[in-house]
């Protein structure tokens, strides 16, 4: 959400410097940007953050060890996994890894390879889950957050 946004974003500027700017609506929503941070060295880089999951919509806090990644969104059009941004933010207790979205892809797709997509929310990670049957054409999957951050470009402790 917009709090974890603006989180990131001043994790960045008080850690790495640069300028921070907001993402407009349609590179958030078509996108997947939430923001763009300007490094030092006047690279323009893209960030999606990704604030702690909840494992199941029944419970009533998320989940410190896993997080999901939508291949397809609600309406079937590639999911955020896809989307533009050069680095995902996935928030953590104490801090915020960063991970290179076609490091993430790479991951994801080798992960699912000849697995079938479920309609039964998985309960294991790395199995394609859809809501088809709600009337939604994604397509998610449970990952674990130490795997995720087993693939991090770099780190940021909470200050």
């Amino acid at each position: 959400g917009k709090d974890d946004e603006i989180f990131v974003a001043k994790q960045i500027l008080s850690q790495l410097g640069g300028v921070i700017v907001p993402a407009s609506l349609e590179e958030d929503t078509k996108d997947h940007v939430d923001f763009w941070w300007i490094k030092l060295d006047g690279e323009r880089v893209g960030v999606d953050v990704k604030g702690m999951r909840k494992k199941s919509g029944y419970d009533i806090r998320p989940n410190k060890d896993i997080t999901w990644l939508e291949c397809k969104n609600a309406r079937g059009a590639p999911g955020w996994l896809y989307g533009k941004a050069k680095y995902f933010a996935f928030r953590r207790i104490g801090l915020t890894v960063f991970v290179d979205r076609e490091k993430l892809v790479s991951y994801a797709e080798n992960l699912v390879r000849g697995k079938q997509v479920v309609s039964v929310r998985p309960t294991l990670c790395g199995i394609p889950y859809t809501r088809a049957r709600w009337g939604r054409n994604d397509i998610t999957m449970m990952v674990s957050l130490d795997d995720i951050q087993s693939l991090a470009d770099f780190v940021l402790l909470n200050s």
